[in-house]
């Protein structure tokens, strides 16, 4: 995004173009109060209707982060290490009851990914969340930890101190050195659609549920 002489970006702007997906981290464990912050922020996210569907499970015991990720691999079929050595994983759920659960999944890794980075911390995006929570292991954990009904996996945010210098934020308009295009036609009309309004029981918040962190 270019400025203008003179103008200042704004601070959550700047965070949105500087954040990258870190490959290396240190095995040190970030501060609680960090984590927490995170997390909060991940279910502060928007979701549809204001269900706030998802919920976070915590994975900050080695033992357990080291199981994961040794399922994580054998998903792939792969050895090592998919969370590239981060401490703590956090892994997004969506209810699959929840029609926009995906999606409101989605926002809250987001959400966390970003404030992870304006913490001075790293963080990626690691998928087969979805895999891992339909093997009966992780239906029972979910179980053990008294959480009912039936949840897919959205995704791992993996989150830890950054091993080495981060990588610079690469121009929109380029990737993998080429040229990206977006093609998007301005001139088409805006199209008009009728809408309903949220019943007030939607928007004053009796719709919504508690949202949840799960700590193994």
């Amino acid at each position: 995004m270019k400025y203008k002489e003179g103008t200042v970006m704004n601070e959550i702007i700047r965070a949105m173009e500087e954040r990258r997906s870190i490959r290396s981290f240190k095995p040190d464990m970030p501060r609680k109060e960090e984590i927490d912050q995170i997390i909060e922020a991940g279910l502060y996210a928007p979701s549809g209707m204001g269900r706030q569907s998802a919920i976070v499970l915590a994975v900050m015991d080695k033992r357990q982060r080291d199981k994961l990720a040794q399922i994580n691999a054998s998903i792939m079929g792969r050895s090592g290490d998919p969370f590239y050595n981060a401490p703590v994983v956090l892994i997004v759920l969506a209810d699959k009851k929840c029609f926009t659960g995906i999606y409101d999944g989605s926002l809250v890794m987001g959400n966390m990914l970003l404030a992870a980075h304006s913490l001075g911390l790293g963080g990626i995006w690691i998928h087969r969340a979805k895999e891992e929570f339909e093997m009966p292991e992780y239906k029972q954990l979910l179980k053990d930890l008294g959480v009912e009904g039936e949840w897919e996996g959205v995704g791992h945010c993996a989150i830890g101190y950054i091993n080495g210098e981060a990588p610079e934020a690469a121009p929109y308009s380029t990737f993998n050195g080429r040229e990206k295009t977006r093609s998007c036609d301005h001139s088409l009309p805006t199209l008009q659609v009728p809408y309903q309004i949220a019943p007030k029981s939607a928007r004053d918040g009796t719709w919504s549920q508690s949202r949840e962190t799960l700590i193994c």
